[in-house]
């Protein structure tokens, strides 16, 4: 099995944009054991996703239907999975776990960790007003809020020029 230690330094980062796909490779080779794959995200109890030879699987609540393992005979692995329709709550570190239910595993903790990276092109929470009447010589504040990941940077202008932000800005 290979077997990557959680926060090593040779520990994979996927990278994924939301919307699409990616693929966690966990490889086994004792394919003749009774085996149990187990998949978990870090800091949640319930795997998000179990498969026990011929029974139903199991998918986590908000995981149904968008993750599976990989058609069997491709290159990922036999214990490798496939979550689709990546989304922003899906970032974070994931556990494959191998049991082999009729034998001690060697060592008792097995397990690959990958940490998943979900993109997510920017878009605004909170915009200004298209047109905002002030008096001149008043005191005017604009907020602007966007998210995305990784976080966007949010930049002002006023007629093609730079607005400084962190200063008060007085008449511009």
């Amino acid at each position: 099995m290979d077997v990557t230690r959680f926060g090593s330094t040779n520990t994979p980062t996927k990278s994924a944009k939301r919307g699409l796909k990616s693929f966690f490779r966990c490889f086994f080779f004792n394919q003749k054991s009774r085996t149990l794959i187990e998949y978990f995200l870090k800091g949640v109890d319930i795997p998000i996703y179990i498969w026990y030879e011929s029974y139903p699987t199991h998918s986590a609540e908000g995981y149904e239907g968008r993750v599976g393992r990989v058609p069997a005979g491709s290159n990922y692995g036999a214990a490798s999975l496939n979550l689709t329709d990546i989304r922003e709550s899906d970032q974070g570190w994931y556990e494959c776990k191998v049991v082999f239910l009729n034998r001690s595993p060697k060592p008792p903790k097995n397990g690959t960790w990958f940490h998943l990276d979900v993109h997510a092109p920017p878009r605004f929470a909170v915009t200004p007003d298209d047109i905002i009447y002030v008096n001149l010589g008043d005191a005017i504040i604009l907020t602007c809020q966007a998210v995305g990941t990784p976080t966007p940077e949010i930049l002002w202008y006023k007629e093609a020029n730079p607005v400084d932000p962190t200063a008060t800005v007085g008449n511009i």
